[in-house]
């Protein structure tokens, strides 16, 4: 049995030291999923146990991933390369694992759960994979995802973030047992201004301004977004899009919304950190997106009091129940979430009854302190099933 939380050695013998756990993730800039690791990290009992970050170093450009663990309090660590998949990373990541007595390695994303797995078989320590979702975002990304899944058959557990997610892992062939679900948390933000999101913008109070964020990536289907808001532009006055992110696709969106006649009232203004305390500003929120695992984006808008109208793939429906605290369209169907979209802006006292339903769902069932009691949980479970209490 794992070490109870109270367990006081009386005498000479040794306290028990925290276990250490490290989080290994690919990725230089602060997402939902590094929010997801971040906070995680900070919550940890640290009685029982010590957290590390561990990022790739990519030719010198700013990570913000190794920064902001540093900036939290969390012992953090790069993994420098020359390439995208650098093998002489995994001699470096054997020697902090070893250096620094890891117990468990915990990876998130294909190229983290690649080099990672070479190095947890080495140093002969358990190897969790932290599942966000998959992007098929073009055809070198769905090589490495297919791989991810290869390598997931042969490690000692998969955490999903969604029970959606965790169909589509069966589905690709895993096993269920192997996998728990661990949903994704955010912050209930407390009041703010919810003037600044239109002063920001320039825009007459009122306006409807409906909001998306996310990475310019096709999975994100910001181009179906487009096209519903040039139906809903067609319909309705004074409303206004905003989608925040960065991305590869920025240039041929940019192209989309001058041909539709949009520029006026669709904006791209990139990535910004400050999106949830913006939120409370507006007046819906809009997923377009192909496939999710559970998004962040929908569950901040959520816990800010937003309607939500979405795309029902991956985990989205777990967070946004349909007529509840929001409306759900089959993925690829721009007409019905632009119908979507029009049949709320004209009910506004059904949007507000649904922000309410919203926030109060996520401040209850999608909080970091309930998210921190799931994983603990399967630490001590994996730790115990790995006799790593003991040694």
């Amino acid at each position: 049995m794992p070490l109870p939380k109270s367990w006081l050695p009386s005498g000479n013998v040794p306290v028990a030291e925290p276990i250490t756990i490290m989080h290994l993730r690919a990725c230089n800039f602060v997402g939902g999923p590094e929010k997801q690791i971040l906070e995680h990290c900070k919550r940890l009992n640290s009685d029982e146990f010590k957290p590390l970050l561990c990022t790739f170093g990519n030719s010198g450009q700013p990570d913000e991933l190794f920064e902001a663990g540093r900036a939290n309090g969390i012992s953090s660590f790069q993994l420098s390369g020359t390439s995208s998949f650098d093998l002489k990373q995994v001699p470096k990541l054997i020697g902090l694992l070893k250096q620094h007595s890891v117990k468990l390695l915990v990876t998130h994303g294909y190229k983290a759960t690649t080099i990672g797995f070479m190095a947890a078989r080495k140093a002969n320590i358990p190897i969790i994979v932290y599942s966000h979702g998959w992007t098929g975002e073009n055809v070198k990304v769905k090589l490495y995802e297919f791989l991810d899944r290869q390598l997931m058959k042969r490690v000692s557990h998969i955490i999903a973030v969604s029970e959606g997610h965790k169909l589509q892992l069966v589905r690709s062939g895993l096993e269920s047992a192997n996998i728990s679900v661990v949903h994704n948390a955010v912050f209930v933000p407390q009041e703010t201004d919810k003037t600044l999101f239109k002063q920001l913008f320039n825009l007459p109070h009122d306006t409807k301004l409906i909001v998306s964020a996310g990475r310019l990536s096709p999975e994100k289907n910001f181009t179906g977004l487009i096209d519903a808001a040039r139906i809903v532009m067609r319909k309705a006055d004074r409303i206004c899009f905003v989608v925040f992110g960065e991305g590869s696709e920025r240039k041929r969106l940019e192209d989309m919304i001058c041909s539709a006649g949009l520029r006026s009232s669709f904006y791209l203004p990139g990535f910004r950190s400050d999106i949830p305390e913006l939120l409370p500003g507006a007046d819906l929120f809009v997923s377009s997106s192909h496939t999710e695992g559970l998004p962040v984006a929908v569950l901040e808008a959520a816990g800010a009091g937003l309607p939500v109208v979405a795309t029902d793939v991956g985990g989205t429906s777990e967070v946004i129940l349909h007529e509840h605290n929001g409306l759900l369209v089959k993925k690829g169907d721009m007409t019905a979430l632009a119908e979507a979209i029009l049949s709320l802006i004209e009910r506004p006292q059904k949007m507000e009854s649904m922000g309410v339903a919203g926030a109060c769902l996520v401040k209850e069932q999608f909080n970091f302190d309930a998210q921190t009691v799931k994983l603990m949980t399967l630490y001590r479970k994996w730790m115990d099933e790995a006799h790593v209490w003991l040694k």
